[in-house]
């Protein structure tokens, strides 16, 4: 199956109608995109086995995956620049209007990693 985030990746990619020496960029920024979300996928199906573990280690685990997470970012953001820098002014308008719609993101359900409380209401 295809991610949405990899649907969206090849219809910019379409659109854009990069010339071959755009290519290296592209390449290099949709490679950044795609694993960070083979990277969360691969996270919520590890958010079982967090109800498993003591407090201190899923607080422990959320903090390495906040930091793999923003290094990711940062790596994407990077190529962004990279790619944005090599397009043409045409290119540039459609990539400015979509390049961050390509980005996975992570269901706000269970922030964190952590599962949702049942048995407390949120304060008054």
């Amino acid at each position: 199956a295809v991610s949405v985030s990899e649907f969206r990746l090849e219809m910019l990619r379409a659109d854009l109608k990069l010339s071959p020496e755009q290519e290296p960029s592209w390449k290099s920024f949709a490679a950044k995109v795609s694993a960070l979300a083979a990277d969360i996928s691969r996270e919520r199906g590890r958010l079982r086995a967090t109800t498993q573990m003591k407090a201190l280690q899923r607080i422990d685990q959320s903090v390495d995956v906040a930091r793999n997470r923003l290094t990711a970012l940062e790596d994407i953001a990077t190529a962004a620049k990279a790619l944005h820098g090599r397009l043409t002014p045409e290119q540039q308008l459609i990539a400015d209007d979509r390049l961050a719609t390509t980005l996975p993101t992570v269901s706000a359900a269970s922030p964190a990693g952590f599962p949702a409380s049942r048995d407390r209401s949120p304060p008054q």
